[in-house]
């Protein structure tokens, strides 16, 4: 982020759906070459197996309030990332969303381990 800012780097485009906060400048794929293109990197906090749904239910509403303090935004800001929370339910759509896309991904490409 530091050698965009300064300069150093020029960043051509994003690979999120909007602008990230941090490079307001710098478009997305989608707006430049490749409309409806999205391709982010996210962070889940997992619990073991069969946690308790009691546990989980007093967790989400306090890791959503950390993920929103400003002290936190702040931090992940500034290397760029876009604090977001969400729901088991919805973490739960993302991952298999992400599955069909890249899997999808793969097999075009005719991608392989060696």
């Amino acid at each position: 982020m530091r050698s965009i800012k300064s300069g150093k780097l020029k960043a051509l485009a994003v690979t999120t759906a909007r602008r990230a906060q941090a490079l307001p400048n710098v478009p997305t794929l989608a707006e430049t070459v490749l409309p409806g293109f999205e391709a982010v990197t996210w962070f889940a906090l997992y619990g073991p197996s069969g946690m308790p749904k009691s546990v989980v239910a007093k967790l989400v509403p306090q890791i959503a309030k950390t993920m929103a303090s400003a002290e936190v935004k702040e931090r992940l800001h500034a290397v760029g990332v876009e604090p977001a929370s969400s729901s088991p339910e919805e973490l739960s759509k993302r991952q298999s969303s992400e599955t069909t896309m890249w899997k999808e991904v793969i097999t075009r490409a005719d991608i392989t381990l060696d």
